[in-house]
């Protein structure tokens, strides 16, 4: 909620390309990332948890394909958080309208594509009616963080133990909406495929390639804004070097080959 007096707080949210849910918990709790949110939100006078994620969110519902980088040029989309102004590096017309606007603002051609979060949601609110393609890898918002605050001096003034109370409490609830959002996502995309007939598309790897480098522009100048905003920045890139590593052949080399055969 602050990102646009701090941009740097984006690496505590959602960063294109960045850490996934269990990466970006994995670097608050391990990293270092923990300690530099703390600071970050000290101007501020509060103290940051971790107490939720919706997991990776999809690529957005679009009335035409996209081919080509190009498609992104004056394309009038939905789109908040950063991804936004990544998109606007790629010369798209980014709005975004409250979210009762948003179907009938697809249907009538005011608007030509349009994120909102996840499967189970977009068909709650049945973006399906509006769009004719369902577009993936959420490439934009691969973590989705929550967050909960507490005042500073409150926080501090607390005792032992009823910090360890709060502490643990996010991290149950982190982990909570992190499993029911991906059985209920689960259950809404196979509707929204099986029910409504929904089209998904893969973003084109060239398209994905470029949007890539046009993040990392992003980034270096986000990184620049103040020498907190570069430590995040240095802290942030430095632990997705290392778990791109582990997850390419840990969970996503798992996933992989699990596709691949049908035992059951």
């Amino acid at each position: 909620m602050y990102w646009p007096k701090i941009r740097a707080f984006h690496f505590f949210s959602n960063i294109p390309f960045g850490l996934n849910a269990i990466e970006v918990s994995s670097w608050l709790r391990f990293g270092g990332g923990q300690e530099l949110w703390d600071e970050a939100y000290a101007s501020y006078d509060c103290k940051p948890f971790l107490t939720g994620s919706t997991g990776v969110q999809k690529g957005g519902w679009f009335n035409k394909k996209i081919n080509d980088i190009n498609d992104f040029k004056n394309l009038k989309m939905r789109i908040s958080g950063l991804g936004k102004e990544v998109l606007k590096r790629a010369g798209a017309e980014t709005v975004l309208l409250p979210l009762s606007e948003v179907p009938k603002s697809l249907s009538s051609g005011k608007l030509e594509a349009a994120e909102f979060i996840v499967p189970v949601d977009d068909l709650r609110i049945e973006m399906f009616k509006s769009a004719k393609y369902y577009y993936w890898p959420g490439w934009h918002e691969p973590s989705s963080i929550v967050d909960s605050t507490i005042n500073k001096k409150v926080w501090e003034s607390l005792p032992s133990d009823l910090k360890v109370v709060v502490q643990q409490t996010s991290s149950d609830a982190f982990l909570f909406m992190l499993g029911n959002y991906f059985h209920k996502n689960s259950q809404g995309l196979v509707s929204l495929v099986k029910e409504h007939n929904v089209k998904l598309e893969h973003f084109p790897s060239k398209v994905l390639g470029r949007l890539a480098k046009l993040t990392k522009e992003e980034l270096l100048d986000i990184a620049s804004d103040s020498k907190l905003s570069k430590r995040i920045y240095d802290s942030y890139t430095n632990f997705r070097s290392m778990a791109v590593g582990w997850s390419q052949i840990g969970e996503e080399g798992f996933s992989s080959a699990r596709s691949k055969v049908s035992t059951f």
